[in-house]
């Protein structure tokens, strides 16, 4: 969830220009379905706060968010207040709340990148400290991260206060020392650990002038054979997140014609998190790179993307003359770059650069 326009760094594999066909969203059915569910999102936390006032229900939420194996230590909040249901200590009002719960979270059913459904509201404490803080007390809050367009600005923040029960405002820009537990529209494709994530490494120092893309300064090989394209390194160097947000959710997409159909693959990078940390997406478990031999298109596009808030919707894209690709994302997510490579007129194993207001980019082909 990048806020505003992002500096961000990306160390890739090859570089060129987007060709892309973009299909409007209805703007005013967008912004009346966000203030509708940043409505329902509000009266959820300021319940949610309320039934938080009974010990043993918040206990329970502790232990699950204590326990969880996830990225952020993030629960379902349909989950909890399920086994909330089905346990000794069921505070007044949870029936409401689960039927505020699915309500709400509904809205946010979405295809995800892969092709699963995603939707639903997640619960967890964006901020590392306030959950190491937090040690069941009632001195916490209880607030939702609203729904948002991609140039959002913030002049306060509402939360509810577990203890009085009262509304509370805070500064968007900088978290409190009390803890503050967020409900979240669901933006993840999985909330599980990368098993094997990509390594943090030194970033290459060299200075890539000598290698852009539009002034090559190798001779062009024509050759043939199957190779591999993609992001090579990924360094943020701000994320420019609120401080309600977590973590940013990156990932990145690609597609490429195959006859007269599109081919799409995606990476999700859960493991890259830390501003100023460069990662090695080739040694990952999933390296975000991509067959592509004889058998495709000369042509691929890819791009990088912040998953965000928002509403499933499609994007068209002109691959190649007579090729037209449907890419599904959400309504908020943040482009970061969009390059579209051509496979022919590049050298393999050898590293382009982009360069672009928001970021640098290495992209590598391997042969």
């Amino acid at each position: 969830m990048f806020k505003n326009q992002t500096a961000f760094f990306l160390s890739l594999c090859l570089v060129l220009t987007p060709v892309a066909l973009f299909a409007q969203p209805d703007e005013q059915e967008h912004a009346a379905r966000m203030r509708q569910a940043n409505t329902e999102l509000n009266a959820l936390s300021s319940d949610l706060a309320k039934a938080l006032g009974h010990p043993g229900f918040r206990g329970l939420i502790r232990a699950e968010i204590a326990k969880a194996k996830t990225r952020e230590h993030i629960v379902k909040l349909d989950g909890v207040l399920g086994k909330a249901s089905r346990g000794p200590n069921v505070p007044p009002g949870l029936q409401k709340l689960q039927d505020a719960s699915r309500r709400t979270g509904g809205q946010f059913k979405v295809k995800a990148t892969g092709g699963e459904v995603m939707e639903g509201l997640d619960l967890y404490f964006p901020v590392p400290e306030h959950r190491e803080r937090w040690k069941g007390g009632i001195d916490f809050l209880v607030a939702f991260a609203p729904v948002h367009g991609r140039d959002a600005k913030f002049t306060e923040f509402i939360a509810y206060s577990v203890k009085t029960g009262k509304q509370v405002t805070l500064d968007p820009n900088s978290p409190p020392t009390i803890p503050v537990l967020v409900i979240a529209p669901e933006e993840h494709e999985s909330h599980a650990v990368e098993e094997n994530p990509a390594p943090i490494v030194k970033l290459p120092e060299r200075e890539p002038d000598e290698t852009r893309a539009d002034a090559p300064k190798k001779p062009v090989h024509q050759e043939k054979g199957n190779s591999y394209v993609g992001v090579k390194y990924l360094n943020i160097f701000d994320a420019k997140e609120w401080w309600w947000e977590g973590h940013p959710e990156i990932y990145i997409q690609f597609v490429i014609g195959k006859g007269p159909e599109c081919k799409l693959g995606y990476r999700w990078l859960s493991e890259v998190n830390y501003p100023g940390s460069t990662y090695d997406l080739w040694r990952r478990s999933s390296p975000a790179k991509w067959y592509f031999d004889d058998s495709y298109s000369d042509r691929m596009l890819l791009r990088v993307m912040e998953r965000d808030g928002g509403y499933g919707k499609y994007e068209l894209y002109r691959l190649s003359d007579g090729l037209h690709c449907n890419l599904y994302y959400k309504s908020d997510d943040d482009w970061m770059g969009v390059i579209t490579m051509y496979r022919k007129n590049f050298n393999y194993n050898y590293e382009y650069v982009q360069r672009g207001t928001w970021f640098r980019a290495y992209w590598r082909k391997e042969h």
